[in-house]
């Protein structure tokens, strides 16, 4: 080993006693000094035979020091004093004509964790109230037409189960209400989707139709597809929020816990689309109606193991059982 990489060792190694004793964390005596004494080693010649006893017991020390201090580590300590400048610092720095400051990195993950959901959550927050609009909105046109349609024909009736005038005279008077609160819900979906030129005149059944069509297949695109990934999202942001105060808390948070944070968002994306897919069709339930498809979705972005455990059921369901031990034919 070159004396660069043992004098490097060395010196981490001190990082992590003084990270233990500032922690409190109780160590044997013998280890401390093991870890004290290795400084001897810096300036001495690794290949000589004599030092080889004292190398050894570094390394042993090192090991015992790396459990009891876990699970922080050397690599996490020295990611932890790194600092670096972020993106919204250079910009204002930028902006003011000034020099931007750098930030440790864990400052700077929490940071953009905050930010990414914030961000997601906005926008989820956005197409739920969209979503939930329409849908309730298409949902009282609808109850209003049947009603509508069921007081026209009442009108229309002839002979002895004709309404009296007084009471034709308050189904008339219904349903005009009836056609101006329809005729307005009609305008604010078709206002919702105001980017398609629908045919015909606005009170024309084909243009009315086509606003109906138009605002059924939004909300299943919504529903079915996009709201689930990002439910997937949002617990895959939040999972990362809780892990990175674990992860700074107990200084463990290393390049390797960025890299993995960073993979979570896509992962959470992935499995919220899948599950919401495995529950409509487990659920046989209409997504427009049913909470629970997002709920999943939201589980398995914040847990993957709940998907897994879902997936390895459902391969225990469809996979043939076989005998562990088949009986001998009897000749």
């Amino acid at each position: 080993m070159a004396q660069s990489e043992l004098a490097q060792a060395v010196e981490e190694s001190q990082r992590l006693l003084r990270y233990a004793s500032v922690k409190g964390i109780p160590l044997g005596d013998e280890l401390v000094s093991d870890i004290v004494d290795a400084k001897a080693l810096i300036g001495a010649d690794e290949n000589d035979s004599a030092t080889f006893v004292q190398q050894k017991k570094f390394w042993q020390a090192q090991a015992k020091l790396a459990k009891e201090t876990a699970p922080a580590s050397i690599a996490s300590i020295r990611f932890a004093t790194k600092e670096e400048v972020p993106w919204w610092r250079r910009f204002r720095a930028w902006i003011t004509r000034s020099v931007p400051e750098a930030l440790p990195v864990g400052e700077i993950a929490v940071g953009r964790a905050n930010l990414i959901a914030l961000v997601w959550l906005v926008i989820v927050v956005a197409l739920m109230a969209y979503s939930d609009t329409a849908s309730k909105t298409l949902q009282s046109y609808t109850a209003n037409q049947e009603i509508y349609e069921k007081n026209r024909r009442m009108l229309l009736l002839e002979g002895a189960s004709a309404p009296s005038p007084e009471a034709a005279n308050a189904l008339k008077v219904a349903n005009e209400l009836l056609q101006i609160r329809t005729s307005r819900q009609l305008k604010i979906m078709d206002d919702w989707v105001f980017w398609r030129t629908f045919p015909g005149e606005p009170d024309s059944q084909g243009h009315i139709q086509a606003v109906l069509v138009m605002t059924e297949w939004l909300l299943v695109v919504l529903r079915e597809s996009l709201l689930p990934v990002l439910w997937g999202v949002i617990g895959a942001a939040l999972y990362v929020l809780r892990t990175l105060a674990q992860d700074l808390a107990s200084m463990s948070y290393s390049r390797d816990h960025a890299t993995l944070h960073r993979s979570r968002y896509y992962l959470g994306a992935v499995a919220g689309f899948v599950v919401a897919k495995f529950s409509t069709a487990v659920s046989g339930k209409v997504l427009d109606d049913a909470v629970q498809p997002m709920v999943l979705a939201l589980l398995v972005g914040y847990s993957v193991d709940v998907l897994f455990n879902l997936l390895n059921k459902l391969i225990e369901v469809f996979t043939p059982k076989t005998d562990a031990a088949r009986k001998p034919e009897s000749g």
